[in-house]
């Protein structure tokens, strides 16, 4: 029978195995057990023929699941009104990607395909560019974040997307933030702020990545003690089943004291810092 005559399920059925027996081919290090993310945006599926183009956009497990790279072009140092960034996928893309999820919970990272560093005369530009895409096209989607991973943002600037506008997070099960090595701040600062919000109304959170760091005159890595206590203080350690947690040097005599300060988790994978 063609393929375009069988039932709309059967076909949707045999497409997304087709995706995952493609996947699994090329990536014999995977774990057949586990979700798998597709190491190229979707929109490649959809330019098969008019059949699988079909089967594809009515495929909303296909598209709940985003990769954000965003690329810093090549522009003169003097010019530094001018963005210097793009995505990839392009934002139209991403855009179209949300709608095909429908009201699927959404994964989705932002990740930086060049290093940032904090004397980039463009990262203002960059942040600016980034947050207008983050507050615009997923926080209004923010009920629905089932994953959320953010790399190297810069410390000096709040959280990549406004948190005042986004109350909870119902769905959120995994969250992962890592900064750039510069910049951590008190607890009052608003980036503390954002990660600690984050924290506190993420009632199903059970996947915490938080990697900070920070500098000063005295120390290379280091974030400062009461910022440290007050994160610490707003995980959801009972709820976690896997915790990786990276604060810097703390300054403080014994850094066990922080360790023991705290409730543990009780979670099979874990790491401090």
């Amino acid at each position: 029978m063609p393929f375009n005559k069988l039932p709309r399920e059967v076909c949707h059925d045999i497409f997304l195995l087709c995706v995952r027996a493609s996947f699994l081919k090329h990536r014999e290090d995977a774990d057949k057990k586990q979700p798998y993310t597709l190491s190229d945006h979707p929109t490649r599926f959809t330019s098969v023929c008019k059949d699988w183009a079909e089967v594809a956009r009515s495929s909303p497990e296909l598209w709940a699941s985003i990769n954000v790279f965003v690329v810093t072009k090549e522009v003169r140092v003097d010019d530094i009104d001018r963005p210097g960034v793009e995505l990839l996928p392009p934002l139209p893309i991403v855009q179209k990607s949300i709608d095909l999820s429908r009201a699927l919970p959404l994964s989705f990272s932002v990740i930086p395909w060049n290093e940032i560093k904090d004397d980039n005369p463009h990262i203002n530009a960059y942040v600016r560019y980034v947050k207008q895409m983050l507050d615009n096209v997923f926080v209004p989607h923010h009920t629905r974040w089932r994953s959320a991973t953010f790399q190297e943002w810069p410390s000096l600037y709040e959280l990549p997307f406004t948190w005042s506008i986004t109350p909870n997070f119902p769905r959120l099960q995994q969250f992962s933030f890592t900064n750039s090595s510069s910049g951590a701040a008190d607890p009052e600062d608003p980036f503390a702020q954002g990660v600690i919000h984050v924290l506190k109304n993420a009632p199903v959170l059970r996947h915490l990545d938080v990697q900070l760091y920070g500098t000063d005159e005295h120390f290379d890595n280091w974030t400062p003690e009461d910022t440290c206590h007050r994160i610490a203080t707003a995980i959801p350690w009972e709820r976690l089943t896997a915790l990786s947690l990276f604060m810097g040097y703390m300054s403080v005599p014994k850094p066990q004291a922080f360790y023991w300060a705290v409730p543990k988790p009780r979670v099979p994978h874990s790491a401090y810092s």
